[in-house]
């Protein structure tokens, strides 16, 4: 039979306490999602309310051909 050891904790720490090294990646990480989600707002805002432009190619508009005139 092996005799058990018993835990004893080497540190204890203050309970509630969040580590300062989190703090800096938790705001950058934050940051970059907002930036993210007010870009993808943006992107379907302007998808679906922005003109397109023609495909063909440029051509002036009927308005602009001058008229013969005898």
């Amino acid at each position: 039979m092996s005799a058990r050891k018993r835990h004893v904790p080497k540190k204890r720490r203050a309970p509630g306490k969040t580590p300062s090294s989190l703090a800096f990646p938790l705001l950058r990480t934050f940051l970059l999602a907002s930036v993210a989600v007010v870009s993808a707002a943006y992107g379907v805002y302007r998808y679906y309310t922005a003109p397109r432009p023609s495909m063909w190619a440029p051509r002036p508009a009927p308005t602009e051909i001058p008229i013969e005139l005898e």
